[in-house]
């Protein structure tokens, strides 16, 4: 049986002036920052030709940093219970090491290769029965990732993003910026109080339910 691991996070836009009051915090409630560190990230998603994993709300990405790369398999939201909680995603995501060159041949192959033990990729096949899954959108992100952390240990993640996404289908590019507040380890009423917190320091920044994939191949644009 697969485990079934769980993100839990809060999505919003942001303007410029909630971009720099973002950039510069120091604590949210009973968080403090802890480290600040950007880095350039490059996500290429995949699904099959007729879309089934996009069918059911499932993505399937490729990421490369400059020192390591990550597969990655995210499932469907969970609907939220509340309107005013619709920005915050609670689904499955399967996420292992892969090597750099494997990354690199996904990167320049037609479709994803073939690799056994891959959980995410797993997961994704089942979904699309065993269809080639091939390159829809690429991400390259600039990142600022800082963690908070309380008294206790318990730690969430805010990541600031300037995203250019490309279309493969055609080469649409789009820019957009993004902010995610993700916990790590913390449960979902807390996860909550953090983002009503954070959205009280900061004015600027308003809840979204569009993902990243959607903007780039766009569908869920308002």
């Amino acid at each position: 049986m697969i485990d079934d691991p769980r993100e839990i996070e809060a999505k919003f836009t942001v303007d410029d002036d909630g971009r720099r009051l973002l950039s510069s915090i120091n604590t949210v409630g009973e968080f403090q920052v802890v480290s600040r560190v950007t880095a350039k990230q490059v996500d290429l998603y995949f699904d099959s030709d007729d879309r089934a994993l996009a069918a059911v709300g499932a993505t399937l990405r490729v990421r490369r940093l400059p020192d390591r790369a990550m597969l990655t398999f995210k499932g469907k939201r969970n609907v939220a219970e509340r309107d005013d909680e619709a920005h915050i995603a609670n689904r499955s995501e399967d996420e292992v090491a892969v090597t750099m060159q494997y990354a690199e041949i996904a990167s320049e192959a037609p479709a994803l290769p073939e690799h056994s033990g891959l959980s995410p990729l797993d997961r994704a096949s089942t979904i699309a029965g065993g269809q080639a899954l091939v390159p829809v959108a690429q991400l390259e992100n600039l990142r600022t990732t800082i963690v908070l952390r309380d008294d206790t240990g318990r730690e969430a993640e805010l990541a600031i993003d300037e995203c250019r996404g490309t279309r493969i289908a055609d080469g649409r590019t789009v820019e957009f910026g993004e902010v995610e507040l993700e916990g790590k380890g913390i449960d979902a009423s807390t996860l909550r109080q953090l983002a009503e917190g954070l959205q009280h320091q900061v004015p600027g920044l308003t809840p979204s339910v569009v993902t990243k994939l959607e903007r780039v191949l766009g569908s869920g644009e308002n």
